[in-house]
């Protein structure tokens, strides 16, 4: 198989049905967003800013999103429409702690909604239903790191991901010497894994 017109073609593709992708909804179905984290402090009770030497802080995670979404207009709710918003606030359930994510490109699933509170700093918030680290593969002639661990062969790294379960993996080939083979090789072991949403990810082109 040649995947040299391959790859192209697909990082085509991918862009062209992004650009038409809809403006998402207020609480509607589970919406699936990714960026990566950032933990900010903000003013808290009882004046939010106004006094700074009284007020409480308040820390909170924020998704810098990957691209820019849109959000339609609620009315029922007076949920204002929302455009080109690249910032959204992780708000988790069940005392879940968003720490550990800090700096991390992550995936997060849940429903989206309006700020509405002096607790909300951005416009659009999503209430969490799962949050998962994307994982990193980056991909070398002679070995294969993720995690910080290195495989010498696909079988390894499938071996591994049976027991990641990553919700999405970017492939980083690591040189711009790295064979399409090589690549096609990590592609297949993440497939036969149950196939986890891949990204071919940096200015390195196979050869």
């Amino acid at each position: 198989m040649n995947l040299r017109p391959l790859l192209p073609i697909v990082a085509i593709s991918l862009s062209a049905y992004a650009s038409a992708v809809p403006c998402l909804h207020y609480e509607g179905e589970s919406v699936s967003i990714g960026g990566s984290v950032v933990l900010r402090t903000f003013f808290g009770p009882p004046n939010y800013g106004e006094n700074p030497a009284t007020d409480s802080r308040e820390q909170q995670a924020i998704l810098i999103l990957a691209k820019p979404i849109c959000v339609d207009a609620n009315p029922s709710d007076n949920d204002a429409a929302e455009e080109d918003q690249i910032e959204v606030t992780l708000v988790p359930l069940h005392g879940l702690d968003l720490t550990g994510f800090e700096g991390k490109e992550v995936d997060v699933q849940g429903k989206l909604f309006h700020a509405n509170t002096g607790h909300h700093h951005t416009p659009v918030l999503i209430q969490i239903d799962r949050i998962q680290q994307f994982l990193e593969i980056r991909v070398g002639n002679e070995s294969i790191e993720a995690d910080g661990r290195s495989f010498s062969n696909s079988a390894d790294l499938e071996a591994f991901l049976r027991e990641r379960k990553p919700a999405r993996i970017h492939i980083v080939p690591s040189t711009k010497s790295v064979s399409y083979k090589r690549v096609a090789e990590v592609m297949k072991a993440i497939q036969d894994t149950g196939g986890a949403d891949i990204g071919l990810v940096g200015n390195e082109h196979p050869n």
